[in-house]
This record gives C-alpha cells, sequence and structure tokens, in this order.
C-alpha cells in the first residue's frame, strides 16, 4: 500500500540520525534548529521528487501542505511532485501541479526553483508565451542560473516563427 510506505518513509526520515563524525563538542540543544513538521515533510518531499518517486513525494507534500497551506515552497514542490505523478490521469496532474505552482508563485513570487518548476509545467501545458514571461523574469532574478538560462533559449526559439 502507497500510504503505509509513505508513512513508513516519514518515520524513518524524522528516526534517523546524521551520521557525521564529530571533534567538537556538541553544541546545546536548544542552539540547534528544531524543524517544524511540515518542514520536515517537505524535507522528505524533496528527497522523493530527487529519487523520482513521485506518487510518495505527492504525498508527503499535501501532508506539508495540509499543515501551511501558504508556504510557496511547498506549494512548488507539491505541484510537481503532482505534475509528475504516475498514479494520475495525465490531464488531471498536469493541470492540478500548475495549479499549485502558481499559488506557490502568488505566495513567493520570487522563489527561484518554484518558479522555474512553473515555468517547466506551463511549458509541458502548452502555455509557452506564459512560461517565456515567466522565464524572463526569474532570468532577471537569477542572471547566473544555468537551469533557466536554457529553459529561457529553448522557449524563446519555440516562439519564433519557423
Amino acid at each position: 500500500n502507497l500510504e503505509e510506505l509513505v508513512e513508513r518513509s516519514w518515520k524513518n526520515f524524522k528516526s534517523v540520525e546524521p551520521r557525521t563524525v564529530r571533534t567538537e563538542p556538541r553544541p546545546e540543544p536548544q542552539t540547534q534548529p528544531v524543524l517544524s513538521e511540515e518542514q520536515e515533510l517537505l524535507a522528505l518531499g524533496q528527497r522523493l521528487i530527487k529519487a523520482g518517486s513521485w506518487a510518495e513525494a505527492d504525498r508527503a507534500l499535501t501532508k506539508a501542505n495540509q499543515l501551511d497551506l501558504a508556504d510557496p515552497i511547498i506549494l512548488a514542490c507539491l505541484g510537481w511532485a503532482r505534475l509528475n505523478n504516475p498514479e494520475m490521469e495525465e490531464q488531471d496532474r498536469i493541470d492540478e501541479g500548475v495549479e499549485f505552482m502558481i499559488l506557490g508563485e502568488q505566495f513567493g513570487p520570487k522563489e527561484i526553483q518554484g518558479l522555474i518548476y512553473l515555468v517547466k509545467g506551463l511549458e509541458i501545458q502548452g502555455r509557452l508565451d506564459a512560461a517565456f514571461d515567466r522565464a524572463s523574469r526569474v532570468r532577471k532574478l537569477d542572471p547566473d542560473n544555468a537551469e533557466i538560462q536554457h529553459l529561457y533559449r529553448r522557449l524563446r526559439m519555440a516562439q519564433s516563427p519557423g
């Protein structure tokens, strides 16, 4: 069952202690930042996205979104996971994914990774003008970002007449 797999992944994620060798004494516990549950779920979702585990990422990020409805990074990652979730009908997942990413853009208009996901989603949706407009804006926000430069060039070429 996929939900049980996500729950087990979540429990394992919460129980894993970093395995680094320390050469200095541990800092006092109160100086270590404590992540909220939604931020832990976001981190899990991001790892699942990197692993290509789209359905599991979608479930973890849906839980994170239920805990924080306005976090632009959660919304963007949820949108990207949803767009790629093979368990859903293609058109539904694309439309829902882009809707989450647009909502994320409204809460975080300068959140680079979320905007890159949105550019890709709009391109997949066939909304090339909207994708190009966002890519142009992201280029101004992060001119050294190679990924957005590549997307911008590809979209510019797609808009050029034959």
